[in-house]
């Protein structure tokens, strides 16, 4: 909440808790539905056994849901169906699901300033989209972006990406006349052949760095820890 409101975001922002509590002079409601007018996208940071009052924003109307909450696939058999419950939501009600997993989204356009993100540091602007699969490293990156000079124009976390994932991401730093390089940390790639496709005409307009986990096996015990990626 802190990072959002610091960052200047020039739309409504609301905090929902138990209490209906305000939280950092933002004012708060017990549930999604008591907030008046539309809102466009939720982020849920509450426990992996609380997520399913997603439904609540089914109901609302709500666009997109930005999941930081662990606890789903990366954990076991528990934690998967807990992200199929979480899923079968979203599918319910026709809206896009970022995460779970993940530590949120960032985008520094002025005109849509937001930063829903865990981040400890507030990153600066810049030409670099950054998709990562992994929140530890992306926030490493961020650390030491700035004393390297380095500016982002979006960062997005793509967590356990049961739905939206790195092909659907793409083409928006394709259209994005702010992002000059496109730098990608993957753990699992879904859907090779519509991923290679979109890279093959994105390079040919900007230039894209990919970093791919290896397929050693401590590698892969990692990834299956972190996000579930087999």
């Amino acid at each position: 909440m802190r990072n959002i409101r610091d960052f200047s975001f020039p739309g409504s922002v609301y905090a929902v808790n138990r209490k209906g509590e305000s939280v950092l002079g933002v004012p708060g409601y017990a549930s999604v539905g008591e907030i008046p007018g539309d809102v466009d996208m939720s982020v849920l940071a509450v426990p992996a056994q609380f997520v399913p009052a997603a439904e609540e924003c089914g109901r609302k109307g709500v666009k997109i849901l930005a999941c930081i909450s662990v606890g789903f696939k990366e954990t076991g058999a528990g934690g998967a169906a807990r992200e199929r419950e979480l899923l079968n939501i979203v599918n319910r009600y026709n809206m896009r699901l970022l995460g779970p997993n993940c530590m949120g989204v960032l985008n520094t356009d002025p005109a849509a300033r937001l930063n829903a993100s865990i981040l400890q540091g507030t990153p600066r602007a810049g030409g670099i989209g950054f998709v990562t699969q992994s929140g530890a490293l992306g926030a490493a990156l961020v650390d030491f972006a700035a004393p390297l000079g380095l500016g982002f124009s979006i960062i997005a976390s793509l967590g356990n990406q049961p739905d939206l994932n790195v092909n659907d991401l793409l083409p928006l730093q394709a259209q994005d006349t702010r992002t000059k390089v496109v730098l990608l940390y993957l753990e699992a790639i879904p859907e090779p052949a519509r991923f290679a496709r979109i890279v093959t005409r994105l390079s040919a307009r900007k230039l894209v760095i990919v970093i791919k986990t290896g397929r050693p096996p401590l590698a892969a015990s990692r990834r299956s820890k972190e996000t579930g990626s087999g």
